[in-house]
C-alpha cells in the first residue's frame, strides 16, 4: 500500500482475518497491538490531515484458512459530525 486518504477523520485497520479484526474490536486508538494481532496496516487521519503516503510501505496478506483477495477492516469516524467515511487506499499488486 502506497498512500492513503479518508474524506474525514479517521482510524482506519487492516487485518489478516476476519476473527482477528473481530478480537481487536475493544482495543483503545492509544493501545498498541498485542500478541498474534493480524494488524497488516493501521492509520490515523486528523481533520488537517486526511491523507498521506507510507514509509517503509505496509505489506500483507489475507490469512484465510481459504485467502481471499480482499483484507478485513475497521473503520472509525474520528470526526465530531457523523458521517460516512471514504477511504481511498492507493495499492500495488506484488508480482507472482
Amino acid at each position: 500500500m502506497l498512500r492513503i486518504d479518508t474524506s474525514q477523520a479517521a482510524w482506519v485497520r487492516l487485518y489478516t482475518t476476519d476473527a482477528k479484526r473481530d478480537a481487536d474490536f475493544a482495543r483503545d486508538i492509544t493501545d498498541d497491538p498485542v500478541g498474534d494481532h493480524g494488524v497488516i496496516f493501521e492509520a490515523i487521519t486528523t481533520d488537517t490531515l486526511l491523507g498521506f503516503d507510507t514509509s517503509p510501505v505496509p505489506q500483507g496478506y489475507s490469512m484465510e484458512s481459504t485467502p481471499i483477495a480482499d483484507v478485513p477492516y475497521r473503520v472509525v469516524n474520528l470526526d465530531a459530525a457523523t458521517a460516512t467515511i471514504d477511504v481511498d487506499l492507493i495499492v500495488q499488486d506484488q508480482e507472482t
